[in-house]
């Protein structure tokens, strides 16, 4: 069970996982696995690698990272990953979003999150008021 992410096991895999700089400090401060290694990007993303069985559990992990993570290996991991996300996508009546050209600008990760807040519905959001009783017990 040693080799095991969380409770399953299966055969013990090499998984490659890259994610956004904003991570790096919660991921390193964080024993996911006894075989982590972390890497540094060149573009600031954090790599992850450990060698674990139990990919089910690797998945749901990685998917509750939203757009935050990508898997690079194993490819039927980063596979299943995909698929999962164009299910998903697939219930809301949307189609996946085509990826980046090669070459094409991305937008930086400070930006995404100010569009994505401009552009969420306001239904979704939290009123003002519904925070007042979280900030207060922070203060006190």
């Amino acid at each position: 069970m040693r080799d095991s992410f969380r409770v399953i096991h299966t055969d013990v895999e090499k998984v490659v996982i890259k994610f956004d700089p904003s991570l790096e400090r919660y991921l390193k401060e964080n024993i996911w696995h006894p075989s982590q290694v972390f890497r540094k990007e060149k573009d600031g993303g954090v790599v992850l690698t450990m060698e674990v069985s139990g990919l089910v559990e690797v998945m749901s992990w990685v998917l509750g990272f939203g757009r935050q993570a990508e898997v690079l290996e194993p490819v039927h991991l980063r596979q299943a990953v995909a698929e999962e996300i164009a299910t998903t996508m697939g219930k809301y009546g949307r189609e996946p979003l085509q990826p980046l050209q090669e070459g094409a600008e991305k937008i930086p990760w400070s930006e995404r999150q100010a569009i994505s807040a401009r552009t969420c519905p306001k239904s979704l959001l939290p009123s003002p008021k519904s925070l007042l009783p979280t900030v207060n017990s922070v203060v006190r």
